[in-house]
């Protein structure tokens, strides 16, 4: 991969949940070390003493994330009453978060506590149920 990343414009990774966006940063910020090429910073390699004053100069904006534990549903509606849940708004806010195919089709051994939604998506659904 090639990336060009001009002086002083500000970049965002998007992309579904799995796309490996955070171990892209990861790398460009020094905290992970690649197996192999390069990332420079005009011109020079990250590493050693570089590193640190590269990490010093940039500003990164990390990704915090919070899960009660509660049903899958609660999370995404989080802070609205059981009763007050619209079913239809947490079916968009999954899709538009782009974690429908996530949730449908989660790692082998995934530890989904205390779930027990299911959602009716289109063109497919998803029972997850305690593990």
């Amino acid at each position: 991969m090639c990336l060009t990343i001009l002086e002083g414009v500000r970049v965002g990774f998007v992309g579904t949940t799995g796309s490996n966006k955070s171990t892209m940063l990861d790398l460009l910020m020094g905290l992970l070390d690649l197996d192999e090429g390069k990332i420079t910073v005009d011109g020079r390699s990250i590493n050693g003493d570089l590193c640190r004053a590269w990490q010093q100069s940039i500003a990164p904006v990390p990704q915090n994330i919070y899960l009660a534990d509660i049903t899958l549903v609660e999370n995404v509606a989080f802070g609205v009453s059981l009763e007050a849940i619209d079913m239809g708004c947490v079916r968009e806010a999954v899709l538009r978060a782009q974690i429908a195919e996530f949730i449908e089709t989660g790692p082998e051994g995934c530890q989904w506590s205390r779930v027990s939604a299911v959602f009716a998506f289109p063109a497919a659904s998803v029972s997850a149920s305690a593990l």
